[in-house]
Order: structure tokens, then C-alpha cells, then sequence
């Protein structure tokens, strides 16, 4: 410091130095790293969000694997119960045997069967429908429509019809059923399994 500085100036101007140092200091050093800070925060809560996002997709991996396997498990287990034809004509003849002999395992003679048509459902499946029609006991109806739901084939019951019969001693009906049957679409066979 100057001699010429009294102790009183001497104070004031290191004051001052020390206040521009500190003023300098906090406009470009401590002022703009705390208006970057709430900044960095963001972002790095916004990464740790992205981190745990990706975290809980790769945890779902194994999971999704798991679903997809017991999807196909499922499949496999339902296409099982299709009918074995895979052209239109040979899935009704099988519908038709399969039918019979779901009657006459309950005592049931058919009368009259036709085959309606062949719906797609899409281009992997298809519904064969048929029409029969027949005389029966009300027990007999209904032990047919059990055995036509726990047939290991796909059936369904798409339409029904029941009209008394007059003056008859046993108590049957007339009933007329359409009854539908899952079938793989026609294409090319599976391949066969080793």
C-alpha cells in the first residue's frame, strides 16, 4: 500500500478490494453455478427415472417370456382339439362321425344332418357347421349336449330348437341343433413333430 494512504483510507480500500473480489466471485463463479444446479438435478433425475424404466422392462423380459411360453403351451393344448381334416370336405365327414357317435353313445339315433358351410374365422382357423335333427327323451338331450361340451373336440351348440311331439308315450321331442367344429384353415400340413 502507498506510505501516503492514512490507516483509515488504507482499510477502506482493502474493504473495497475484497468487496469487488467477492462481488466478482459470486456474479461469475457462484451465481451461475447455482442457477446450472437445479438444472443438473433435472437431468439427472430425469436419467435416474429412464434408468428405472429400463430396469423394470428387462425385469418384465423373463415375465413376458414366461406368458409367451405358457401362450403357446395353451395353443398348442386348444389346436389339439381341432378337427384333424384340414380341407372342407374331409372336416365334415369327420364332423359328421364325431356327431354320430356322440349320439348313439346316448342312445340318440339321428334323423336328418346336413352341412351348412364353412365359415373362416381367420387365416389360421375355420368353423365347419352342420344341422341334424332327431327324436329323444329330455335326459337324452341333455346328456348329448354334455357329451358335445366335454368332446375333446371343439364343439358348439349354435342353434337349437325343440318342438314337443304329440300324443307320444315315451315324452321325446323334436330337436333340431346346429352344431359348429374348430378346424385349422386349409393350407399346408404341419410339419410333423420328431
Amino acid at each position: 500500500m502507498p506510505a501516503f494512504l492514512n490507516r483509515r483510507d488504507r482499510v477502506a480500500v482493502t474493504t473495497g478490494a475484497v468487496a469487488l473480489v467477492l462481488f466478482l466471485l459470486l456474479q461469475f463463479g457462484l451465481l451461475p453455478w447455482l442457477e446450472r444446479l437445479p438444472a443438473q438435478r433435472t437431468e439427472l433425475e430425469d436419467k435416474e427415472l429412464t434408468l428405472q424404466r429400463y430396469q423394470r422392462l428387462v425385469g418384465r423380459t423373463g415375465t413376458e417370456q414366461a406368458r409367451l411360453a405358457t401362450a403357446q403351451e395353451r395353443l398348442k393344448t386348444l389346436e389339439a382339439s381341432l378337427l384333424d381334416s384340414r380341407s372342407a370336405s374331409l372336416a365334415n365327414a369327420e364332423w359328421r362321425q364325431l356327431v354320430r357317435e356322440l349320439a348313439e353313445s346316448r342312445g340318440i339315433e339321428l334323423g336328418r344332418s346336413e352341412f351348412l358351410r364353412l365359415q373362416n374365422l381367420s387365416p389360421d382357423y375355420a368353423l365347419v357347421a352342420g344341422r341334424v335333427q332327431f327324436r329323444c327323451r329330455v335326459d337324452q338331450l341333455v346328456d348329448f349336449l354334455v357329451a358335445l361340451a366335454t368332446s375333446p373336440k371343439l364343439l358348439s351348440v349354435r342353434g337349437l330348437r325343440i318342438a314337443a311331439v304329440q300324443r307320444d308315450p315315451e315324452k321325446r321331442i323334436i330337436v333340431e341343433m346346429t352344431i359348429a367344429a374348430a378346424m385349422a384353415a386349409q393350407g399346408p400340413a404341419p410339419a410333423a413333430k420328431p
